[in-house]
């Protein structure tokens, strides 16, 4: 049996689509996921300075939660970024660059 193939996110193929509002989502939750690591921060970390519990934080970096607008405006806050790096969050989030976060 062979692998199943995987697009540029990562995400198997052969699942069914998602909505483009959904996808969005998740760019922005692995965004954000990939910058708490790259600052070497917890998700208990991230979710205290946030004001939300570790395990909501992890129910949404799993993708088993669906965030409110709201909670991720929260989070992304809390990572306490530059203006430089803010930018730089947002553009790759939402496509616009390649991620920063693997540096």
């Amino acid at each position: 049996m062979t692998a199943p193939e995987h697009d540029e996110h990562g995400e198997p193929v052969d699942q069914p689509p998602v909505s483009e509002a959904a996808s969005r989502v998740l760019l922005l939750v692995r965004t954000l996921r990939l910058w708490r690591r790259m600052f070497e921060l917890s998700q208990r970390a991230l979710a205290e300075r946030a004001g939300i519990g570790e395990k909501h934080l992890g129910e949404i970096e799993r993708g088993k939660r669906d965030p409110h607008l709201s909670t991720l405006m929260r989070l992304v806050v809390a990572l306490d970024l530059s203006d430089e790096e803010l930018v730089a969050f947002w553009e790759e989030a939402v496509g616009i660059r390649p991620s920063l976060s693997r540096r």
